[in-house]
């Protein structure tokens, strides 16, 4: 594994504990402030609504921009939508900012899976993938271990989401990571085909998504 795949590994966990630190935040603030469970999950369901409406949109942005570009432009929205979070009280606008920090993180590790996946050698690829989705994880677990000792006041506690999401940020935008330009479209597979070819792995994914969210 080269220096610079280990560079950017190091920045998806420093993403990614910022990341972490965030969902117990912002269900914990919420809930402070007297909004219903229903409402935190509606709040909770924001970043992936982001990465339903911006996922299919990626291949088609990945010819139009390098990966840098895209991971410093989405690192930009997500910086953006927890400004949002932070000073802003409105229910509304927290939807929104929701949407900009979750939604623009999913497409800053989708970037990120896709360069590794791209430059990867194919006889080490299996390791790569498997290393990036160890790094992924601890940085989530982590930060959502981490979060009570930063407590929810203070400015402590945006402050630590914030921290680790520019040092990532700045670590990625010192790379130099090589444009990897998107294959040629292929013909589109129907969900439909997909479900019936692989039921248990689309159970699987869709007890994940539950598993991970609902406690949000």
């Amino acid at each position: 594994m080269t220096r610079l795949t280990t560079a950017v590994l190091f920045a998806v966990i420093l993403l990614t504990f910022g990341y972490g630190l965030s969902f117990p935040l912002l269900a914990i603030l919420l809930e402070q402030s007297g909004v219903g469970a229903a409402r935190i999950g509606l709040n909770a369901a924001m970043p992936a609504l982001g990465w339903l409406l911006v996922t299919p949109f990626l291949p088609q942005l990945h010819r139009w921009f390098s990966t840098k570009q895209l991971l410093l432009t989405f690192l930009g929205i997500v910086l953006l939508g927890l400004t949002c979070l932070a000073y802003f009280e409105s229910f509304n606008l927290w939807l929104l900012g929701r949407f900009a920090l979750g939604g623009g993180l999913g497409m800053v590790f989708r970037v990120l899976e896709y360069w590794l996946n791209a430059t990867s050698p194919s006889r080490i690829w299996g390791r790569t993938i498997g290393l990036y989705a160890f790094c992924f994880l601890l940085g989530i677990a982590a930060g959502s271990l981490m979060q009570p000792q930063f407590g929810t006041f203070g400015g402590l506690d945006f402050g630590a989401v914030a921290l680790p999401l520019l040092l990532g940020g700045v670590v990625l935008a010192a790379l130099p990571l090589a444009q990897q330009t998107a294959s040629e479209p292929t013909t589109p597979v129907s969900l439909r085909l997909v479900a019936s070819v692989a039921p248990l792995a689309i159970a699987a994914v869709f007890c994940y998504g539950l598993y991970e969210d609902v406690p949000a």
